[in-house]
């Protein structure tokens, strides 16, 4: 008697199980791109999103310019099927469900085609407290899709725009997203803090930082992540970051960008602004471009003392590494070298000189006839010249 009522309700079980299956995929999307194996949408928000961008027709364009058929997404919910092309050259999301492609708007195709495929596993947000972000971001416009990394970090001493503490660094140009959005980490400086990194249904136009692009038609899109930070379980500061490859890319949580806050300032400058200048910041400013090369490649220092400070926020500070928030100086990086160059061992400069059609870019001809050719910036007059990049090639 027990073995058959045990074996009854093991069936009962399967079946609400096998039910409720079949009720998620007659309600939820399931998503399927070239690369991964098919995902089911979990969250009634994200299902919401993709119900409504596949309404988003945009008047505009009438084919696409390309379509590269294994790059197709498709999209399935009970019977409906739609598939999806994005085409991250041009920035177009075309569905192309039937014989004629459409053209939409919104933020469907760079959302699925990127972030998603990359973390699958982490896009049902999945945690206690999870609805919490939601909530909190939810007033600000912006959606969490996925969970990049959850980990705590000491912040730095002091926001000083520091070339020997990455922290200092990152967090010193942080600090102009936070305070638009009201936010302050001084009062938390030196504290360990609870730090979650989120990737974002939405995505922004790159023109929002590099203008040139909507002067020249160009409708990339960058995907972004949401960066929240936390002491003992309160919402101590959030910014948003699309620098996958620039560290200054950067919105506060009202979609301010560097331009909105800084105007034509240079994010350099801006550093400078900030920073206490060291003796040794001030031994590089009496040197000459020369100078400058010869001791860059002699003394194989680290590059936080030759690149300019805004490049020292993208080798060091950008999302190059998915979870985390930078690299500290010093670390091998897997990305290639932190420094405008690998500093090989090429022995003695023969030669140098500047370029006659660029004074800024020398040519370095060394012992064994290697030629490297460096560009130069001044970055202020306080902290002399600097290595922008070092190739084989001009």
């Amino acid at each position: 008697m027990k073995k058959t009522l045990f074996l009854i309700l093991c069936c009962v079980l399967l079946l609400a199980l096998n039910a409720g299956a079949a009720e998620d995929g007659e309600t939820r999307w399931t998503v399927t791109t070239p690369e991964d194996a098919p995902w089911l949408v979990t969250s009634p928000t994200l299902n919401g999103k993709i119900d409504q961008a596949l309404t988003q027709v945009s008047e505009a364009g009438e084919a696409p310019r390309r379509l590269l058929e294994e790059r197709i997404i498709t999209l399935t919910k009970g019977d409906r099927t739609e598939r999806i092309y994005y085409d991250d050259l041009y920035g177009e999301t075309w569905l192309v469900t039937g014989e004629t492609p459409v053209l939409l708007e919104g933020d469907l195709g760079p959302s699925l085609a990127y972030p998603f495929r990359l973390w699958v596993e982490e896009t049902s947000l999945d945690f206690d407290g999870a609805a919490a972000y939601e909530n909190f971001l939810a007033p600000w416009g912006w959606t969490p899709a996925f969970v990049v990394s959850r980990q705590t970090i000491p912040l730095p001493e002091k926001l000083t725009a520091s070339r020997t503490d990455a922290a200092d660094m990152y967090f010193t140009w942080a600090q102009l997203f936070l305070k638009d959005a009201d936010y302050d980490l001084t009062p938390w400086l030196g504290q360990a803090v609870d730090v979650t990194i989120l990737g974002l249904w939405e995505t922004v136009p790159r023109s929002v930082f590099v203008p040139e692009d909507e002067e020249n038609g160009i409708r990339v899109r960058s995907n972004l992540r949401c960066i929240v930070l936390e002491k003992d379980g309160e919402v101590i500061g959030a910014y948003l970051s699309a620098g996958r490859h620039n560290g200054t890319w950067k919105l506060s949580l009202k979609g301010s960008s560097p331009l909105d806050l800084l105007g034509t300032v240079d994010p350099t400058d801006y550093l400078l602004s900030r920073a206490e200048l060291t003796d040794e910041d001030t031994a590089m400013a009496i040197l000459t471009p020369e100078e400058v090369i010869r001791a860059y490649f002699a003394d194989g220092a680290p590059a936080n003392r030759y690149a300019p400070r805004s490049q020292l926020l993208t080798l060091r500070c950008a999302n190059l590494v998915d979870d985390r928030l930078f690299a500290p100086y010093g670390e091998e990086f897997p990305y290639g070298e932190d420094s405008a160059t690998s500093q090989l061992a090429l022995g003695e400069i023969s030669d140098l000189a500047p370029m006659p059609n660029d004074p800024d870019v020398w040519c370095v001809r060394f012992a064994d006839e290697t030629l490297l050719y460096v560009r130069l910036l001044h970055e202020s007059d306080a902290t002399g010249w600097k290595i922008l990049w070092c190739y084989d090639f001009y």
